[in-house]
C-alpha cells in the first residue's frame, strides 16, 4: 500500500507552499492534535486465529493535516480498505489508536465511533 499526499490549491489555482519534511526525516505521529484530520498510531488489524491469522495492517502510523488530500494506492490485498475503514472509524483496530479531528475514537462503541 502506498499513500500519496498533497495540498489543496487555493481558489486562484496557485498551489500552497509544501512544508512537509523529507521522507527520511519524518516526525513521529503526534497524539490527538486538533490541527489533524486523522492520526493513526501503531494501528494493527488481524483477522482469524492461530496459523490462519492474516495481518492486514501491521503498525501503521500516519498523520494527515486538515485541508489536505491523500490518495491510497496499492495492489489487491495490500490493506487499502482495512486502512480506510480503520481511519474512518468503521472498523476497530486490533491494536493501536485512531484520532479523528483530535478525538480518540479507538475505545468508542461502534455507533458513537461512526457518528463523528
Amino acid at each position: 500500500m502506498r499513500l500519496r499526499s498533497g495540498r489543496r490549491q487555493k481558489a486562484d489555482d496557485r498551489p500552497e507552499e509544501d512544508n512537509r519534511p523529507a521522507a527520511d526525516n519524518r516526525p513521529e505521529v503526534p497524539a490527538a492534535t486538533p490541527g489533524l484530520a486523522v492520526a493513526l498510531r501503531d494501528v494493527r488489524r488481524a483477522y482469524g486465529r492461530g496459523a490462519r491469522t492474516v495481518h492486514a495492517l501491521a503498525g501503521v502510523g500516519l498523520a494527515l493535516p486538515l485541508d489536505t488530500f491523500t490518495a491510497v494506492m496499492g495492489p489487491p490485498g495490500s490493506g487499502r480498505s482495512t486502512f480506510l475503514h480503520s481511519a474512518a472509524g468503521l472498523d476497530r483496530p486490533s491494536a493501536g489508536s485512531v484520532c479523528l479531528g483530535g478525538t480518540e475514537t479507538t475505545g468508542m462503541n461502534p455507533p458513537t465511533r461512526t457518528d463523528r
